[in-house]
Parts: structure tokens; sequence; C-alpha cells
């Protein structure tokens, strides 16, 4: 391979590198953090819930199988 032959693809290579940074530093996070602290916001324990004898489930999981257990004091 001749050194004309290298450099042209280390070059091409470069400018992908940089072009890939590029696109990937001006998207958005995909993390969204949202504070539940302050008023408006409750948290109790339900002594009722029927949930102890629930079965548990490991992935992948069938989401249909999954019980729903609402709360005894509503929502």
């Amino acid at each position: 391979m001749s050194l004309r032959n290298c450099l042209r693809r280390i070059i091409i290579l470069g400018m992908l590198f940089l072009l890939f940074s590029i696109s990937h530093a001006s998207t958005e996070p995909g993390r969204f953090e949202m504070k539940l602290s302050g008023e408006g916001w409750k948290l109790w324990l339900d002594r009722d819930a029927e949930w102890q004898n629930d079965e548990l489930f490991l992935p992948p999981i069938d989401v249909s199988r999954i019980p729903s257990n609402p709360p005894s004091c509503g929502w």
C-alpha cells in the first residue's frame, strides 16, 4: 500500500470520527430527571395491600402474567 493511500484512509477515518463526535455531542441526553419533593406528594404504607404471596418474575417477562394489586385505600 502506498503512502498516499495510507494517508487518504487516515484522513477519511479522522473525518468520520469527527463527524460522529459532533453528531453524538449535539443529541440531548436520554435521561430525564424530575424532583418529587415538595407539596402535593404523599407517601404511606398500605398495610392491607396484597403483595406478600406474589410470584417473582425474571426477565424476559410476559406482562400479561403479572398480577395487578391495586392499593386498598384508593389512588
